[in-house]
C-alpha cells in the first residue's frame, strides 16, 4: 500500500474544513457524478477519496450505493482493471443516474441483495472464487447501507472480512443526533477505535444540522 500518513490526512481533512470546502469545490476537483449526489460532507469525502487514490485498490465492495453518489468516483480513480462490487437493494434507483455520469461504469459488477442474508456473503465469496481474485490483493469497502446496530455489525463482519489489506471505511460514524437506529454505527466505531490491534482515523465535520452527524471512519489493514 502507498497510504501516507493519518497526520497527513487529518492535516488534508483540517485546511478544508477551515476554507468551508462546498460541494462545488468537490465537483470542480474531482468531477461531478451526473444528477446524483454524494450523501457524505464534502470535506469528509475528499480526505476519503484522497485516500482511495493513494491506496489504488484492485477491488472494491460498496455497500448500501444509493444513487451512486460516491460510486462514481470509485470508479472514475479506479486503476485498470480493478473490479468493483456494488451492493444495494433499490438498483432502480441508481439506473435512473448511471445513464448522467460522464464516465463508462465498466467495471461494476452489480449484486442487488439483502447483506443481512447469508446468501449475500455467499454471492460475493463465489464472485472473488470465479474471478479468481488474490487474497492478498489490496481491497477497499465502503460499509454504507442499513444505519441498525445488527446491520452494520452484519455488514462489517460479513463483509469486511474480504479485506485483509487495505481499507475498511464506515459513513455516519458521528450518528449521535441521527435517528435512534443508527446509534449502532457509532457504537461500532467507538469499539474499533478502542482496539489497540485496530489502525483508525475518523474525519468528522460539524454540519448545517448541527455536531453530532455524519462523519467518515477508516480502518487500515496491512497483511
Amino acid at each position: 500500500m502507498s497510504l501516507q500518513s493519518f497526520d497527513t490526512y487529518q492535516s488534508m481533512f483540517r485546511e478544508l474544513v477551515a476554507r468551508k470546502y462546498s460541494r462545488a469545490d468537490l465537483y470542480k476537483e474531482c468531477g461531478q457524478p451526473g444528477k446524483a449526489h454524494p450523501e457524505q460532507l464534502p470535506a469528509e469525502l475528499r480526505v476519503l477519496i484522497e485516500m482511495y487514490k493513494d491506496l489504488a485498490p484492485a477491488l472494491v465492495i460498496e455497500v448500501g450505493i444509493w444513487s451512486g453518489g460516491t460510486l462514481y468516483y470509485w470508479c472514475k480513480y479506479a486503476p485498470e482493471g480493478t473490479e468493483i462490487i456494488a451492493i444495494d437493494t433499490w438498483w432502480f434507483r441508481f439506473l435512473q443516474w448511471i445513464r448522467t455520469w460522464d464516465i463508462d461504469p465498466k467495471n461494476i459488477l452489480p449484486l442487488c441483495a439483502n447483506t443481512t442474508n447469508q446468501p449475500c456473503k455467499d454471492l460475493v465469496k463465489e464472485i472473488l472464487a470465479t474471478r479468481r481474485r488474490k487474497d492478498d490483493e489490496t481491497r477497499f469497502i465502503l460499509i454504507d447501507g442499513g444505519h441498525d446496530e445488527r446491520t452494520v455489525r452484519n455488514d462489517y463482519r460479513d463483509l469486511g472480512c474480504f479485506v485483509s489489506n487495505g481499507i475498511v471505511s464506515l459513513h455516519d460514524i458521528s450518528a449521535e443526533r441521527g435517528p435512534d437506529h443508527w446509534h449502532g454505527i457509532r457504537k461500532l466505531w467507538h469499539e474499533l477505535v478502542n482496539d489497540p490491534d485496530k489502525s483508525t482515523v475518523a474525519f468528522e465535520q460539524d454540519s448545517l444540522h448541527g455536531p453530532g452527524m455524519f462523519g467518515i471512519g477508516v480502518e487500515v489493514r496491512d497483511a
